[in-house]
Protein backbone atom coordinates (compact mmCIF):
# COMPACT_ATOMS: atom_id res chain seq x y z
CA UNK A 1 0.00 0.00 0.00
CA UNK A 2 1.73 3.28 -0.76
CA UNK A 3 -0.93 6.15 -0.40
CA UNK A 4 -0.23 8.59 2.36
CA UNK A 5 -2.56 9.36 4.55
CA UNK A 6 -3.70 13.23 5.84
CA UNK A 7 -0.96 13.46 8.17
CA UNK A 8 2.13 11.09 6.97
CA UNK A 9 5.07 12.89 7.42
CA UNK A 10 5.81 12.16 3.60
CA UNK A 11 2.63 13.51 2.08
CA UNK A 12 4.87 17.09 1.82
CA UNK A 13 7.17 15.79 -0.15
CA UNK A 14 5.16 13.96 -2.51
CA UNK A 15 3.30 16.87 -2.78
CA UNK A 16 6.63 18.76 -3.86
CA UNK A 17 7.74 16.11 -6.19
CA UNK A 18 4.54 16.43 -7.89
CA UNK A 19 5.07 20.32 -8.83
CA UNK A 20 8.30 19.00 -10.36
CA UNK A 21 7.74 19.09 -14.02
CA UNK A 22 9.57 15.87 -14.88
CA UNK A 23 7.65 14.26 -12.00
CA UNK A 24 4.48 13.19 -12.22
CA UNK A 25 2.20 10.34 -10.52
CA UNK A 26 0.94 7.93 -13.51
CA UNK A 27 -2.34 5.92 -12.56
CA UNK A 28 -2.44 2.14 -12.80
CA UNK A 29 -5.20 0.26 -14.38
CA UNK A 30 -6.15 -3.25 -13.78
CA UNK A 31 -5.69 -6.70 -15.80
CA UNK A 32 -8.38 -6.72 -18.78
CA UNK A 33 -10.80 -9.59 -18.65
CA UNK A 34 -8.75 -11.83 -21.39
CA UNK A 35 -5.21 -10.91 -19.55
CA UNK A 36 -6.94 -12.38 -16.46
CA UNK A 37 -7.49 -15.60 -18.39
CA UNK A 38 -4.37 -16.05 -19.70
CA UNK A 39 -3.22 -15.68 -16.01
CA UNK A 40 -5.42 -18.29 -14.62
CA UNK A 41 -3.61 -20.46 -17.74
CA UNK A 42 -0.61 -19.58 -16.76
CA UNK A 43 -1.22 -20.42 -13.29
CA UNK A 44 -3.18 -23.61 -13.59
CA UNK A 45 -0.64 -24.12 -16.35
CA UNK A 46 -4.08 -25.31 -18.41
CA UNK A 47 -6.92 -23.94 -20.46
CA UNK A 48 -9.68 -22.90 -17.56
CA UNK A 49 -13.42 -22.32 -18.05
CA UNK A 50 -14.62 -18.75 -19.18
CA UNK A 51 -16.69 -18.67 -16.46
CA UNK A 52 -13.73 -18.43 -13.89
CA UNK A 53 -12.18 -16.02 -15.83
CA UNK A 54 -15.48 -13.89 -15.79
CA UNK A 55 -15.92 -14.46 -12.05
CA UNK A 56 -12.38 -13.44 -11.39
CA UNK A 57 -12.21 -10.66 -13.42
CA UNK A 58 -15.88 -9.47 -12.19
CA UNK A 59 -15.02 -10.43 -8.30
CA UNK A 60 -11.26 -8.44 -8.86
CA UNK A 61 -11.94 -5.50 -11.28
CA UNK A 62 -8.79 -6.99 -12.73
CA UNK A 63 -6.42 -5.68 -9.54
CA UNK A 64 -3.56 -7.68 -10.29
CA UNK A 65 -3.09 -7.59 -6.60
CA UNK A 66 -7.03 -8.73 -6.14
CA UNK A 67 -6.49 -11.51 -8.55
CA UNK A 68 -3.47 -12.98 -7.54
CA UNK A 69 -4.38 -13.69 -3.57
CA UNK A 70 -7.83 -14.61 -4.99
CA UNK A 71 -6.23 -17.26 -7.09
CA UNK A 72 -3.93 -18.39 -4.28
CA UNK A 73 -7.04 -18.93 -1.82
CA UNK A 74 -8.63 -20.71 -5.03
CA UNK A 75 -5.44 -23.08 -5.64
CA UNK A 76 -5.28 -23.82 -1.52
CA UNK A 77 -9.25 -24.79 -1.74
CA UNK A 78 -8.19 -27.32 -4.65
CA UNK A 79 -10.52 -29.10 -6.12
CA UNK A 80 -13.85 -28.78 -4.19
CA UNK A 81 -14.78 -25.75 -6.79
CA UNK A 82 -16.74 -26.49 -9.83
CA UNK A 83 -14.82 -23.94 -11.89
CA UNK A 84 -17.33 -24.55 -14.67
CA UNK A 85 -20.30 -22.90 -12.98
CA UNK A 86 -18.62 -20.69 -10.56
CA UNK A 87 -19.88 -16.56 -10.06
CA UNK A 88 -18.34 -13.68 -8.91
CA UNK A 89 -19.86 -13.95 -5.27
CA UNK A 90 -18.25 -17.63 -4.74
CA UNK A 91 -14.67 -16.38 -5.25
CA UNK A 92 -13.35 -15.14 -1.74
CA UNK A 93 -10.71 -12.97 -1.48
CA UNK A 94 -8.35 -13.35 1.37
CA UNK A 95 -7.58 -11.48 4.37
CA UNK A 96 -4.81 -9.55 3.54
CA UNK A 97 -6.38 -8.03 0.54
CA UNK A 98 -9.11 -6.40 1.96
CA UNK A 99 -6.65 -5.18 5.07
CA UNK A 100 -5.28 -3.11 2.35
CA UNK A 101 -8.92 -1.17 1.11
CA UNK A 102 -9.45 -0.81 4.75
CA UNK A 103 -5.74 0.54 5.16
CA UNK A 104 -6.63 3.24 2.54
CA UNK A 105 -10.07 3.90 4.12
CA UNK A 106 -8.63 4.47 7.67
CA UNK A 107 -6.05 6.88 5.89
CA UNK A 108 -9.03 9.41 5.48
CA UNK A 109 -10.66 12.62 7.21
CA UNK A 110 -13.55 11.45 9.15
CA UNK A 111 -15.90 13.57 6.72
CA UNK A 112 -14.90 11.90 3.67
CA UNK A 113 -15.27 8.16 5.82
CA UNK A 114 -19.07 9.08 6.60
CA UNK A 115 -19.65 10.63 2.97
CA UNK A 116 -18.46 7.25 2.01
CA UNK A 117 -20.24 5.30 3.85
CA UNK A 118 -23.57 7.39 2.93
CA UNK A 119 -22.70 6.65 -0.65
CA UNK A 120 -21.43 2.92 -0.33
CA UNK A 121 -25.78 2.36 0.75
CA UNK A 122 -26.54 4.52 -2.98
CA UNK A 123 -24.40 2.41 -4.95
CA UNK A 124 -21.12 1.72 -6.56
CA UNK A 125 -22.33 4.87 -8.58
CA UNK A 126 -23.44 8.19 -7.45
CA UNK A 127 -24.66 11.42 -7.65
CA UNK A 128 -23.85 14.44 -6.03
CA UNK A 129 -26.83 16.48 -5.22
CA UNK A 130 -27.96 12.85 -3.69
CA UNK A 131 -25.08 12.35 -1.56
CA UNK A 132 -25.65 15.96 -0.60
CA UNK A 133 -29.00 15.78 0.18
CA UNK A 134 -28.77 12.49 1.81
CA UNK A 135 -25.75 13.09 3.97
CA UNK A 136 -27.41 16.46 5.55
CA UNK A 137 -24.20 18.01 3.99
CA UNK A 138 -23.28 21.80 2.31
CA UNK A 139 -22.34 21.38 -0.80
CA UNK A 140 -18.36 22.54 0.12
CA UNK A 141 -18.24 19.91 2.46
CA UNK A 142 -19.14 17.39 0.29
CA UNK A 143 -17.01 18.62 -2.58
CA UNK A 144 -14.12 18.82 0.11
CA UNK A 145 -14.93 15.60 1.32
CA UNK A 146 -15.00 13.55 -2.17
CA UNK A 147 -11.76 15.33 -3.27
CA UNK A 148 -10.05 14.00 -0.47
CA UNK A 149 -11.29 10.74 -1.24
CA UNK A 150 -10.74 10.96 -5.21
CA UNK A 151 -6.94 11.67 -3.70
CA UNK A 152 -6.92 8.39 -1.79
CA UNK A 153 -8.15 6.65 -5.29
CA UNK A 154 -11.11 5.90 -3.33
CA UNK A 155 -13.59 7.25 -5.77
CA UNK A 156 -13.32 8.73 -9.40
CA UNK A 157 -15.84 10.78 -11.53
CA UNK A 158 -16.74 9.22 -14.07
CA UNK A 159 -16.92 12.42 -16.27
CA UNK A 160 -20.28 13.35 -16.50
CA UNK A 161 -21.00 16.10 -13.99
CA UNK A 162 -21.56 15.73 -10.84
CA UNK A 163 -21.44 11.63 -11.31
CA UNK A 164 -19.12 9.80 -9.05
CA UNK A 165 -18.05 5.66 -8.73
CA UNK A 166 -15.94 4.06 -6.20
CA UNK A 167 -12.95 2.93 -7.89
CA UNK A 168 -14.00 -1.13 -6.69
CA UNK A 169 -16.22 -2.92 -5.31
CA UNK A 170 -14.89 -3.53 -2.23
CA UNK A 171 -14.64 -0.35 -0.93
CA UNK A 172 -18.04 0.39 -1.05
CA UNK A 173 -18.89 -3.08 0.41
CA UNK A 174 -16.40 -2.90 3.23
CA UNK A 175 -17.42 0.86 3.96
CA UNK A 176 -21.43 -0.84 3.89
CA UNK A 177 -20.71 -3.05 5.99
CA UNK A 178 -18.84 -0.92 8.49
Amino acid sequence: DTELGLEHPNRKSLRALLDIRTCQRIKLFGLRQQEVGQYLEQVFRSAVPQSLTEALFERTSGNPFFVREAVRLLMAKGNSLNFTDIKSQDIELPGAALDVVRNRIDKISQLSRELLEVASVIGRKFDLSVLQHVSDKSSGEVLCGLEAAEESWLVNGTGEVGQYEFSHDLIADLLYRG
